[in-house]
């Protein structure tokens, strides 16, 4: 017997489908209490971000609330199977296993499942941080050292200049160290010429000397000795009666 044939008898699914509604309105609502029509879904009704289903129940429950949701669902299942758009089969049997199995670890698994992607998620852009740090910081300390290297460039002409300088303060102190020693060895040689000179000269009169008293002595005669010993014993004589 079909679903469709049902709606038509008085006693069928079809007197029942109200109350049906009824009973799955008044049994989402929270105990006896009155609240307004649609009530918004509370945080933790809401499913999970990134799955079709789950953003799609997310909007209904935004615009109908709990109840009307759940209205809505089961509504137009119903209205599915009594106009026989959806026939119940065996193949719907393992299509329900399966949804409830799907839900099942959706609701119980799909959690730690998304907190153990989000851990590994915020490991891995932490590693992916640390490495933008890092590269970070070794390029700010290549572009320091290229300042550096810009602030070196900019006062590279002074630096010329002052070693320029310092090379020609080397070689003028150079060139007066060898002006002096070759003042030294000149004065040293005019030295020792003059001293040559000067002994040279010593020699020579002493030559002189000797030879002049050489001559005087061989000159020198018995009679003329006589009379100059007694030309010096009567000066002598006269200086001492003197």
């Amino acid at each position: 017997m079909s679903l469709s044939r049902l709606v038509f008898r008085p006693s069928g699914l079809a007197t029942r489908v109200p109350l049906l509604v009824r009973c799955c309105s008044s049994a989402t609502s929270s105990g006896n209490k009155p609240f307004l029509y649609p009530q918004p879904p509370k945080p933790s009704e809401l499913a999970p971000e990134g799955f079709f289903a789950g953003s799609v129940r997310n909007m209904m429950m935004e615009k109908l609330g709990r109840s009307g949701t759940t209205t809505l669902t089961v509504g137009v299942g119903l209205f599915l199977l009594s106009k026989e758009y959806y026939i119940y089969n065996v193949e719907s049997n393992v299509a329900l296993i399966m949804l409830i199995v799907y839900g099942s670890l959706l609701n119980y698994g799909g959690p730690k499942a998304t907190d153990f992607l989000v851990k590994m998620q915020r490991n891995y852009y932490g590693h992916l941080y640390l490495r933008k740090r890092a590269a970070i910081g070794t390029l700010s300390d290549g572009i320091k050292a290229m300042d550096d290297v810009e602030d070196q460039a900019s006062v590279r002409h002074n630096v010329f200049d002052v070693l320029r300088t310092n090379a020609a303060l080397h070689r003028e102190a150079l060139y007066r160290a060898r002006l002096a020693q070759v003042h030294e060895e000149v004065v040293k040689r005019l030295e020792h010429q003059a001293e040559l000179e000067a002994t040279r000269r010593r020699n020579v009169q002493k030559h002189m000397v000797r030879w002049v008293e050489r001559q005087v002595t061989a000159a020198f005669t018995p009679d003329l000795e006589k009379k100059v010993i007694d030309r010096c014993i009567t000066d002598l004589k006269s200086v001492a009666s003197v």
